[in-house]
């Protein structure tokens, strides 16, 4: 086993991230004080594959979401260090509306679809590894709210994230800094956000019965 702490000193990423990063790296369900070697030799195989990120695309869905938690979390601090003056919430200009999915590729980006079993809901630590196997330079993320029946477009929420994609208790960090984070690190991997705001929903929802308007 090896300490977390001695790893981020040796990689130089032993220096202050933003609060939200921070607290939500402490907070992490699954983050760890030690890693163990074979994990390490992960982190190390990523490291080096970087800054061509096309390396990453002989990575499967299903061997990028069996990367450890705490070795994800690992590898964005390291590139943090190097990409963040550019890791900027900011499109092009010719893409500041609605145009960008007309003129770059996109992959359309269910989370809770990234679970590491059939029966598992994705979150958004899953969704960090799967940028990684991700070919096109724009996402296209499926709504993120509250929904019923598991189903992303049946909201029941038009302003709250749906709890089941956080890893992190939502007292310690903020939804929406949970959040900002995964779009930071496709940012650091060159890829522009946006995400399907649907401003309606199906007749299974509740909010359907109590505003008919909303059914679509």
């Amino acid at each position: 086993m090896i300490m977390v702490q001695q790893i981020e000193k040796d990689l130089l990423i032993d220096f202050s991230m933003p609060d939200y990063w921070e607290r939500f790296i402490c907070h992490t369900r699954n983050y760890q004080n030690y890693i163990s070697l074979e994990s390490y030799s992960v982190l190390k195989e990523l490291i080096a594959r970087y800054p061509d990120t096309t390396s990453f695309y002989d990575y499967s869905l299903k061997r990028a979401i069996q990367i450890p938690d705490d070795i994800i979390l690992l590898f964005f601090r390291y590139i943090y260090r190097m990409t963040r003056p550019q890791c900027v919430n900011r499109l092009p200009i010719h893409c500041r509306n609605g145009n960008w999915m007309k003129d770059i590729d996109y992959c359309f980006l269910n989370i809770r679809c990234l679970g590491k079993g059939p029966n598992e809901v994705g979150n958004i630590l899953n969704a960090m590894k799967a940028l990684l196997t991700i070919r096109a330079t724009g996402i296209h993320l499926a709504p993120f709210y509250e929904c019923c029946h598991g189903i992303v477009y049946c909201q029941k929420s038009f302003y709250r994230i749906n709890s089941d994609i956080l890893v992190a208790d939502e007292n310690c960090v903020k939804v929406a800094d949970q959040l900002k984070i995964m779009i930071e690190c496709a940012h650091m991997l060159g890829k522009i956000v946006g995400f399907d705001f649907t401003p309606h929903t199906c007749h299974l929802s509740k909010l359907s019965f109590d505003r008919p308007e909303l059914f679509r």
